[in-house]
């Protein structure tokens, strides 16, 4: 087994504190090892530690040991995560003989990530593939998009949580009507089961589509439903999760103090526990409040944090909403060249997740209808409309007619400032 590019192994002398306890107690204390014996005593922990982890996974299977190691490395580094889970899902699945409880899992897994990065097999058609995976057509391929893996896991390897991922997958792809179905099914299917860490990973998965889509007031429902068990359970690193879901949809029922209580206490737990992306889910929802509070300085320092950790991590899917709130803060502090830069990203990724237009345009008619650039606003008001109903996301249709009554409004207000025509002299 090599250590890899990133292992370091320290060494050193017990504290003194320790040795003194240590005698103190008539434990043997293991002398300090001679300079010229540190290559050999290195040398024989790592043929140890390779012996270790060799019948570990032998133990476990190599897909339940990889499953482990993922999630024990992924609170550290996403990237790392994907790359250890990529490297067997190339190497090792494509000659697998059976469906394991294990391989399903690493199939929801991999899915997951692959949604994050935008790996969504946009060019494949989901209804097509929908009646293929129920006839059983998929169950010889192993696909290489999020969409098609988590939905053989949904369908053949009966993975409540796979839906939740997978409505986000159908979001991100613009198709709200099939992410509506994945959110009823998997909530109908947890309330049978009994798998609580997977029912909280499921419930802050599908938080995003209920903001994608406009249903703010279902989405906290939804997740004020699942706070109990959140506290039941006391899984420290989902409930800081959970704390920057319910801060963002507090912060838009206008519940400003406790979605900042909420904020705190998630972000509180997140630089504790040091879980770096968890952080950036907590400053980008903290962003999303300063702008509904009107403080833009403040809401840029939190989604300029959490852009830089998405964009470092490679992780497109959250990166996309932080960077079309970063526009609107930037705009409104003046840092124009941000707010565009921000915006171009967006625009660059739009192919790939088709859903997110609708929201860009939003963003863009309003930052339009800031620099009182009406013709540009009703332009960008009219590709919402036009993308909204090809998504199927209603919230576009309503949100256009606002747009309209504040083009409007800035109509009126920009004839206000006009001086009247002068009077025909002897009038």
């Amino acid at each position: 087994m090599g250590a890899g590019p990133g292992a370091r192994f320290l060494e050193g002398g017990l504290p003194l504190d320790l040795v003194a306890l240590a005698e103190e107690f008539g434990v043997a204390v293991p002398n300090p090892a001679a300079p010229d014996d540190l290559d050999a005593i290195r040398q024989t922990r790592l043929a140890e530690l390779a012996r270790r982890t060799d019948a570990w996974v032998e133990s476990l299977g190599d897909v339940a040991a990889v499953n482990i190691l993922a999630g024990i490395t992924g609170s550290v580094s996403s990237r790392a995560a994907f790359q250890i889970t990529k490297t067997v899902w190339l190497r090792r699945l494509h000659t697998r003989t059976s469906f394991t409880p294990a391989y399903w899992r690493f199939q929801v897994n991999i899915g997951r990530q692959l949604t994050d990065r935008g790996i969504l097999g946009n060019d494949e058609n989901a209804r097509e593939n929908y009646d293929k995976v129920t006839s059983g057509e998929l169950d010889d391929v192993e696909p290489d998009d999020a969409m098609r893996i988590l939905l053989r896991a949904v369908y053949r390897g009966e993975r409540a949580d796979a839906a939740a991922h997978l409505a986000r997958v159908h979001a991100y792809r613009g198709e709200c009507a099939h992410a509506l179905e994945m959110i009823k099914l998997y909530r109908t299917e947890f309330t049978n089961r009994r798998a609580p860490l997977l029912m909280l990973d499921a419930y802050i998965s599908a938080a995003t589509v209920h903001a994608m889509i406009g249903n703010w007031s279902g989405g906290l429902e939804h997740l004020d439903a699942i706070e109990p068990t959140f506290r039941h359970i006391g899984d420290e690193p989902r409930r800081a999760r959970l704390c920057a879901q319910r801060g963002r949809f507090l912060a838009w029922a206008e519940k400003y103090e406790e979605a900042e209580r909420h904020l705190t206490e998630g972000l509180r737990v997140a630089q504790r526990l040091q879980l770096g992306l968890v952080s950036a889910e907590i400053h980008a929802a903290w962003g999303y409040l300063e702008l509904d509070r009107k403080r833009p300085n403040e809401a840029l320092a939190h989604l300029a944090s959490a852009s830089g950790t998405f964009q470092r991590a490679e992780l497109l899917a959250p990166l996309l909403p932080t960077l079309l709130d970063l526009a609107e803060a930037a705009l409104l502090v003046n840092q124009n060249g941000l707010a565009v830069q921000a915006l171009e990203t967006v625009e660059d990724e739009l192919d790939r997740f088709p859903g997110y237009a609708p929201l860009y345009h939003h963003r863009v008619a309003q930052l339009f209808v800031y620099a009182e650039r009406l013709d540009n606003a009703r332009a960008s008001v009219a590709q919402l409309r036009e993308t909204g109903q090809a998504t199927g996301n209603a919230w576009a249709a309503s949100s256009a007619t606002s747009m309209e009554a504040a083009i409007a409004r800035t109509e009126r207000l920009i004839a206000s400032r006009q001086p009247l025509p002068a009077e025909p002299p002897g009038s």
